[in-house]
């Protein structure tokens, strides 16, 4: 039998964002996956030193993390990008300039300057339940590959996109929060990484993902599974759309895949 790959998302693909759990059938089918000696990575957003305890309740391989700008299989490091601190006091300055709040995310740890809105106060709390902590960018430590911002008004996207396009790529999750990332990184990039790492044919990757900023991920897979249809325009690109997370999506579209022999009840 031929070795496969599979890629996960995290939250909204494994983990229930409305009850912060993951399923026993998820759990049972990753137990599968590993008796089988397939390659299991999450690929998410969120940085490594962000990933929280919950996470590793999964028994995965490795990890992509930060879209696509941190790479790690078992205890070795295949790719760790980073901004170099001129870039990043210009990047500073040009939210300062067009007042818009953000938080970021380092291999290191999380950081966010001044923050009054709502929303953002509850992203930041949101996160927080996960045991983790967030510092001041004046923090000596401060670094980060990847932020989270909400504009206040369409203005400040226009021109802070305009000049810091030359540094990042923008994913707009919804109206109240645009992603920024590394440019020239991605999941889906990451993803042929290890794909040539382990010599392994596109046709055995699997990539689970659930939102809008999956899509290059799931793109890059030779079997994608869109869980849920909240992202309504990934249906028509994706191989397969499966049910929602807290229907079980990824071992309800396992099953119709043919990859879990065992019996699994979905």
């Amino acid at each position: 039998m031929d070795k496969k790959i599979f890629f996960f998302d995290f939250d909204g693909t494994l983990r229930i964002e409305e009850t912060d759990e993951i399923t026993k059938q998820t759990y049972d089918s990753f137990a599968q996956l590993k008796e089988a000696g397939h390659l299991i990575f999450l690929n998410t957003g969120r940085s490594f030193n962000a990933l929280g305890a919950q996470v590793y309740t999964l028994p995965f391989d490795g990890f992509i993390c930060g879209c696509g700008t941190y790479i790690r299989y078992q205890d070795k490091v295949l790719l760790e990008a980073k901004l170099p601190e001129n870039q990043i006091k210009e990047v500073l300055d040009c939210l300062n300039t067009y007042q818009i709040e953000a938080y970021f995310e380092g291999h290191n740890g999380l950081f966010c300057n001044d923050i009054t809105s709502d929303y953002m106060k509850n992203q930041i709390e949101s996160i927080e339940k996960r045991g983790l902590k967030f510092l001041p960018v004046t923090d000596p430590s401060f670094h980060f590959v990847k932020m989270s911002i909400h504009y206040p008004n369409q203005n400040a996207r226009e021109n802070f996109e305009k000049e810091m396009d030359k540094y990042f790529d923008f994913i707009k999750r919804n109206e109240d929060e645009t992603e920024v990332v590394l440019k020239g990184y991605s999941k889906g990039k990451a993803m042929n990484k290890l794909l040539e790492y382990f010599n392994i044919d596109k046709a055995n990757s699997y990539a689970f993902g659930d939102s809008n900023n999956d899509e290059e991920m799931l793109l890059a897979a030779g079997n994608s599974v869109l869980i849920g249809t909240a992202a309504k325009h990934l249906i028509d690109k994706v191989t397969h759309v499966s049910k929602d997370a807290k229907h079980d999506g990824v071992s309800y579209a396992l099953v119709q895949l043919g990859v879990l022999t065992k019996n699994i009840k979905v």
